[in-house]
């Protein structure tokens, strides 16, 4: 399974919970900080979501260690580029060049025989305007769907929110979460966004619902 966004604000938490689920194996793209891995980056940002004020802190450390050895592979890249940044830019020699070539081949193709694809990324920002936080997410949503068309048939997993379905004080409304967001929007149903954040929501998850027509299957989850 490849889950985007895994050092964010939801994707960590997603990580944990596939973690808690057994025998399912992780692929995570993410590029190294300028002091921290790749896998670094994973690790702590997963360290956080543990409750340290716990008294079976160190327990629970442990075993999710052990986890994240054994069923994450974190691949060091980026998700936003085309290939997810698996490529051999930066290489001086030829020597490293044509080895950097063949590992994000052999890369892509690990990433290429996943099963599903969790797309937890994307800034949450709710005063950010909703052009730039759009702009941020479609790159890696491209990215995701063709990886969905490539291989064996792929589920594609939109982690979405629920602040695409605010109505508003005048219009309260009760609305079935089975609904599509074009049929949410495109109806007199009184709901309204209220912030960039989620109407940039709104936009990709219409774009996932667009893909969903052209055969991927696609799950939205809020």
């Amino acid at each position: 399974m490849l889950l985007i966004g895994a050092t964010g604000f939801y994707g960590k938490y997603v990580l944990r919970e596939l973690l808690s689920k057994e025998s399912i194996g992780v692929l995570v793209v993410t590029r190294s900080g300028v002091e921290e891995k790749a896998s670094d980056r994973v690790w702590n940002s997963l360290l956080s979501t543990i409750d340290r004020s716990s008294g079976t802190f160190e327990q629970h450390l442990e075993q999710l260690r052990h986890k994240f050895q054994m069923r994450v592979t974190v691949l060091d890249g980026n998700y936003d580029k085309e290939r997810f940044g698996l490529s051999d830019e930066g290489k001086k020699s030829t020597i490293e060049s044509h080895f950097a070539l063949l590992t994000s081949f052999i890369d892509y193709q690990l990433l290429a025989s996943v099963e599903a694809v969790i797309f937890a990324g994307g800034l949450v920002n709710v005063l950010q305007h909703p052009d730039y936080l759009i702009e941020q997410s479609l790159p890696a949503l491209r990215e995701c769907l063709q990886l969905c068309c490539i291989g064996s048939p792929k589920r594609f997993v939109f982690v979405s929110s629920l602040s695409v379905f605010v109505s508003s004080d005048d219009s309260p409304t009760i609305l079935d979460e089975h609904l599509s967001i074009g049929d949410v929007y495109g109806a007199n149903t009184g709901a309204t966004a209220i912030s960039g954040y989620a109407i940039s929501k709104i936009v990709v998850e219409y774009l996932v619902e667009l893909a969903a027509l052209h055969g991927i299957d696609v799950r939205v989850s809020k």
